[in-house]
């Protein structure tokens, strides 16, 4: 899994989206762990992997392209819940192991119902070569 002190994150392992409180911690770019962002009440963390992940090299633009093919669905996320980041994050045995990829920034309260999460046709994340 690692090399060199660097660690594979596409080796092995799921990829989850996560519907973060406001109220959770805040989200930087150096950010090492899942730690203190937390979930919207009564949600569960969604995988990107269960058959819907693709990875696609482009060779015109230089990058990796990681895309889901599928929405996410959140299924009756509290009322009132405050939502303003969906992060995308390597799954781990707890929040400290989890390893945070990229962060959306959204303005959600939630009525009680659904929510769906659509990703843009350019991909869910890429990764300049």
């Amino acid at each position: 899994m690692s090399s060199g002190g660097t660690t594979n994150l596409w080796a092995a392992g799921t990829i989850l989206a996560r519907l973060v409180l406001a109220s959770g911690a805040a989200t930087s770019k150096d950010s090492t762990s899942m730690t203190g962002l937390t979930a919207a009440t009564g949600t569960t963390d969604q995988s990107l992997v269960s058959g819907n992940m693709t990875k696609t090299t482009d060779n015109t633009n230089d990058r990796v392209v990681f895309d889901n093919t599928g929405d996410l669905t959140w299924s009756a996320v509290t009322a009132g819940s405050v939502i303003n980041r969906v992060v995308i994050y390597k799954d781990g045995a707890n929040d400290a192991a989890r390893v945070p990829l990229s962060v959306y920034d959204c303005n959600i309260t939630s009525n009680g119902s659904d929510i769906t999460g659509t990703f843009s046709a350019d991909g869910v994340i890429y990764l300049q070569q």
